[in-house]
């Protein structure tokens, strides 16, 4: 295939576009952005994004996976940060669904309950209220969903007799 006007070709894009795929996984929104930012028309970036799915350098099913258990493992986000991001970087719905049933339910509640201690250690003496909502807070802002830090937060911040 020839030039396309900006000095790529179709080949030279799948090229480039397939090592930056091999690096990490990506999904197709990243890799259309990146070609974007390469000036590769539109007609261009579909054929490469086909091709790329097509010889399994993009695979959104493996991207999300991958990509959930990082951001869970690495950054200890909770499940509601990980579908807010993945839904941002346009990931359907069912994938979405099949990445977080990769995250052990046992190993996500003693991320959150080990969350929650570091963040207790953090906080000067205060009121038991006052403590747990500022526990809470900083949790639930790192994706864990509102009921289930609320429940191990008062379980683990009870108040002895005053508050």
């Amino acid at each position: 295939m020839g030039k396309t006007g900006v000095g790529i070709d179709v080949i030279e894009a799948f090229v480039k576009a397939a090592v930056y795929c091999s690096r990490y996984e990506r999904c197709i929104s990243q890799v259309s952005l990146k070609l974007k930012k390469w000036t590769i028309s539109g007609d261009i970036a579909g054929i490469v994004i086909e091709r790329l799915v097509n010889e399994n350098y993009i695979n959104e099913e493996r991207f999300a996976k991958a990509y959930a258990g990082m951001q869970f493992r690495m950054n200890k986000w909770g499940r509601l940060k990980i579908v807010h991001s993945l839904k941002q970087l346009n990931i359907p719905e069912r994938l979405i669904h099949k990445s977080l049933e990769e995250i052990d339910e046992a190993e996500y509640r003693q991320v959150l309950t080990s969350l929650i201690l570091k963040k207790i250690s953090q906080i000067k003496s205060e009121k038991i209220l006052t403590t747990q909502k500022k526990v809470a807070t900083f949790v639930i802002g790192k994706g864990y969903e509102p009921e289930l830090v609320w429940e191990v937060v008062k379980r683990m911040i009870q108040p002895y007799g005053n508050t």
